[in-house]
């Protein structure tokens, strides 16, 4: 249901970064990997369009892709 919601909120405004990072994390507790890698690489690319620094977001990455 959590993991809903943050999906409608990310097709409300696409923009907003705390619902991707919401996402990532819970498809990942759900063990939804692959998604939970592919909505990291979004925050990485939001992230460095914007000029931000992406150490966590890649660091992140990185242990979901070692799964």
């Amino acid at each position: 249901m959590a993991l809903n919601s943050w999906e409608k909120a990310i097709q409300l405004d696409p923009e907003w970064l705390d619902s991707r990072l919401a996402r990532a994390s819970l498809l990942e507790r759900d063990q939804r990997l692959q998604e939970a890698a592919q909505e990291w690489r979004l925050v990485i690319e939001w992230l460095k369009n914007r000029g931000f620094f992406t150490d966590r977001p890649n660091a992140e990455l990185q242990r979901i892709e070692k799964k």
